[in-house]
């Protein structure tokens, strides 16, 4: 049902606000642990979270992988349009070559 991919945090936000003491493996927490992660598990499932199967994470992964290619690539130009202007890279530059349209689909279930 659920993989634990990543170690699992929990915190005692009245009295750890800053997140200092994970206590997810203290057995007094094993109760509230346990409902957390039946939870999150069927929310998983119930928005169909892409990450939940592998071929899911590998079209999300691609889609990352290759935004981030892109981006570099509009970056560069950019540098190259700024430079050739006599001008710095400003951040509406910037914000403009992070621009990505959301193409990746999530497999059936």
């Amino acid at each position: 049902m659920f993989r634990e991919c990543v170690p699992v945090e929990l915190y005692d936000l009245e009295h750890d606000p800053c997140e200092l003491r994970n206590l997810a493996d203290k057995p007094e927490m094993q109760t509230v642990r346990e409902r957390l992660l039946k939870q999150l598990a069927q929310w998983r499932e119930d928005t169909n979270d892409p990450t939940r199967t592998p071929g899911g994470l590998a079209a999300l992964t691609k889609f990352q992988d290759n935004a981030t290619a892109s981006i570099k690539k509009r970056v560069q130009k950019a540098r190259k349009q700024a430079k050739a202007e006599k001008r710095k890279l400003s951040r509406r530059d910037l914000h403009k070559c992070s621009q990505i349209k959301p193409t990746y689909a999530v497999p059936p279930r």
